[in-house]
C-alpha cells in the first residue's frame, strides 16, 4: 500500500510499518486530515524514500495478564 492508503489505516487505530521497517502508531502520525489524494499528519522525520515507498498495517495484538 501507498502511504495514502497507510494514513487510512493508521486513522482507524492500525500501526504501519514503512519500507524502512519503521512503525507508526497514530499518536506519533497524528492525521488531521485525509482526501482523495492526500493527508495531513506529522512526518515523523520520514525521508523521501519512506514515503514513496510500500506499506503495511501491522495488527498488535496485546495479551492481559491475569
Amino acid at each position: 500500500m501507498n502511504i495514502l492508503e497507510a494514513a487510512q489505516y493508521n486513522a482507524n487505530g492500525f500501526t504501519v510499518l514503512s519500507n524502512q521497517g519503521k512503525r507508526y502508531s497514530s499518536d506519533m502520525l497524528r492525521i488531521k486530515w485525509i482526501g482523495a489524494h492526500y493527508a495531513s499528519m506529522d512526518s515523523c522525520g520520514m525521508t523521501d524514500e519512506e514515503r514513496k515507498g510500500e506499506w503495511e498495517a501491522v495488527i498488535s495484538l496485546k495479551s492481559k495478564e491475569i
